[in-house]
């Protein structure tokens, strides 16, 4: 395992490197669920991003899965397919998930498979994204900012270079 977990209402969800998503009681300790993405599941690196609706997880082949929290089964016939590797974990927004690829390309999601783009970086990003108020934030592999934000049309709000 090299996802980190979460822990949302009793239940812990943990990606592994086969690409199986596990929902874990925390009381008893029992696997509650698996989900195995077939042929198409690539190793999970990221931590999955889980709201009430779904639990969302990209995996290093570019599948981006949105599963139920309940019971594992899968909300889209087949997961959506971002171009480049989703190493990082995603986001929750005002009107569904964010999520980025390992070569920079930001979009948004929602249960219904709707993707819209944000913005494409020219730079590679490992780090999972933050949503604050409207604002996308993001870690790029970069020496000219250690962290950049986006609104959501893409634009850029401000980017942070530390002083030396």
């Amino acid at each position: 395992v090299v996802a980190d977990p979460v822990i949302k209402n009793g239940v812990i969800f943990v990606g592994t490197i086969d690409g199986s998503l596990h929902a874990v009681s925390i009381e008893d300790r029992k696997i509650i669920w698996t989900f195995r993405g077939g042929d198409e599941a690539a190793s999970i690196w990221g931590a999955p991003l889980v709201t009430e609706e779904a639990v969302f997880f990209g995996d290093e082949g570019g599948n981006l899965f949105a599963v139920s929290p309940k019971d594992g089964s899968a909300l889209w016939p087949s997961p959506y397919v971002a171009g480049a590797s989703l190493v990082a974990g995603g986001a929750e927004t005002d009107d569904g998930v964010l999520f980025i690829t390992d070569e920079g390309r930001i979009f948004t999601i929602d249960t219904e498979k709707e993707p819209r783009p944000v913005v494409s970086l020219d730079t590679a990003v490992y780090a999972t994204p933050l949503y604050i108020d409207g604002r996308v934030v993001t870690a790029p592999a970069i020496k000219e900012a250690l962290l950049q934000a986006f609104d959501l049309t893409g634009k850029e709000v401000w980017n942070f270079i530390p002083s030396k």
